[in-house]
């Protein structure tokens, strides 16, 4: 029998945010909300209480172990929804059709190359791939294409970038986000890699969202805590926001170990502040 999930401490309050800064909440997952100078982006919303594949309307896989910090009613309109990767706990369909359902034509997606497929059959205002070292401008925001060491497949046996399949294969990306001078980093999925160092000579991340969780056993496509943060300190960031972590069970590690591991290796890395700590946080940039 399903265990009720846990509900967070915290709740968004997306409607008094301020459009002539930053604000950044933490859903659940890797579902990060943002208002970044008035537009509003969302990362690889995951909405509802199950991940997995769907079927006749149903989503037939995991359950959520904490629920979403908003209901998906009170997500408001994207006006941009960006996302890493077709995995099923990031490109989640439940989520991906509510909101296109909602506002159909009314939201522009941005994804990773080879990953549109799976979507293209709902109602957005554009969709539009971006590979790697390739940049999307969207009104006053600029999304570069970051690489990162993950793989792409969405069901077992297809093309995937990680197999050296470059032309054909699902790929995955972290981004790059600039914005009136401001710089947001979305580090999507991904083990350690020094792909982030080539950010520290833009002279300064002012936001770093790094995934934290499911590391064990699966280290070889997702970084520990520790390195989450060291990518953060390498690309040059003054903040990191954890996600990927507290919301599904993916690794064998406990519930709690990724936070507490990311508690206990931040002195190692003082010149990097911690945003938030609690899923339903909110960080104001």
């Amino acid at each position: 029998m399903h265990k009720e999930s846990l509900k967070p401490s915290y709740a968004p309050q997306p409607s008094a945010w301020s459009s002539d800064g930053i604000s950044i909440a933490w859903i659940g997952h890797s579902t990060l909300l943002m208002n970044i100078h008035g537009t509003i982006v969302i990362t690889d919303p995951v909405l509802f209480n199950r991940i997995g594949v769907r079927f006749l309307g149903n989503t037939i896989g995991p359950y959520r172990l904490t629920r979403a910090a908003l209901t998906p009613e009170n997500i408001p309109t994207p006006d941009i929804i960006l996302l890493s990767h077709a995995h099923m706990d990031h490109m989640d369909l439940a989520s991906l059709e509510f909101l296109s359902e909602r506002d159909p034509g009314k939201i522009q997606v941005i994804t990773a190359k080879n990953t549109a497929n799976v979507i293209e059959d709902l109602e957005w205002a554009s969709l539009r791939e971006v590979d790697w070292g390739e940049r999307i401008d969207v009104g006053p925001l600029r999304f570069d294409a970051l690489p990162v060491t993950h793989f792409g497949w969405r069901v077992p046996g297809e093309p995937d970038r990680a197999k050296g399949q470059r032309k054909t294969g699902r790929s995955f990306n972290a981004y790059l986000i600039t914005s009136n001078g401001k710089r947001i980093v979305f580090g999507g999925d991904t083990a350690y890699t020094e792909a982030f160092k080539d950010l520290a000579s833009l002279g300064g991340i002012d936001v770093a969202a790094m995934p934290i969780g499911a590391y064990q056993p699966w280290i070889s496509v997702h970084c520990t805590p520790e390195q989450a943060l060291q990518m953060s300190a390498e690309m040059g960031a003054s903040l990191m926001l954890p996600m990927h972590c507290m919301t599904f069970r993916q690794g064998t590690e406990k519930f709690t170990d990724a936070p507490r591991r990311l508690i206990h290796h931040m002195p190692t890395f003082a010149d990097v502040k911690v945003g938030y700590h609690h899923i339903g946080e909110t960080c104001i940039v």
